[in-house]
């Protein structure tokens, strides 16, 4: 069984020098949790070549270039990049003493951060609406109502908007019900040229 805990650490990462090393496929130290394939940072680091370096500081993760700054909470999905709150698709973790990010967020996240040059552009035909949580899953709770309500509402009243420019849109949720994260994905990777826009509170 895969023991995955919070840990409180701080990665601070050096300047990063223009030319990146492209890794072969074998050198990607790829760690299975629960399911899913994470790599450790000092991995990620070296890909990049930013030499990092890890002490405890309460329970979250800095990593900083001389252009960009992430920081993740161990345990949660929650990230600030570039001082912008942004959901990860997976929590940051710790197993056997590695501390792990997603590879699914390395590649969906951080390196189009890191590296925008290199990501395709191309003409967006599709909107993915994510209205966040559902059923079970409430959200943030307010005297107002649940977030899981009012991501919803933006996510029908923004449908018709995006439609009237011609787009098509796709939403990951029409009714108060869960879709897990998973889910949610795989709609979003099976709309060619799409953007995805996860709606949270």
């Amino acid at each position: 069984m895969t023991n995955a805990t919070n840990v409180s650490i701080v990665v601070t990462v050096g300047i990063a020098v223009a030319q990146i090393t492209t890794f072969a496929a074998g050198e990607w130290q790829v760690v299975k949790v629960s399911g899913h394939d994470y790599l450790t940072v000092d991995n990620i680091s070296q890909f990049y070549e930013v030499p990092a370096g890890v002490a405890p500081a309460g329970d979250k993760m800095q990593l900083e270039t001389k252009k960009h700054s992430l920081e993740f909470v161990s345990g949660s999905r929650e990230a600030m990049i570039n001082g912008a709150r942004s959901w990860l698709c997976f929590p940051l973790v710790e197993q056997d003493g590695k501390h792990l990010v997603s590879r699914t967020d390395v590649a969906k996240t951080i390196e189009p951060l890191v590296r925008p040059h290199r990501v395709a552009v191309g003409k967006v035909e599709t909107v993915v609406l994510d209205p966040g949580h559902g059923g079970h899953d409430k959200g943030q709770v307010s005297k107002y109502g649940y977030e899981k309500d009012f991501a919803l509402d933006v996510a029908r009243k923004l449908r018709p908007l995006l439609q009237s420019k011609g787009l098509r849109v796709i939403m990951t949720r029409e009714g108060d019900y869960f879709v897990p994260l998973e889910v949610r994905a795989q709609i979003a990777n099976a709309a060619r040229n799409s953007v995805f826009v996860s709606i949270h509170f």
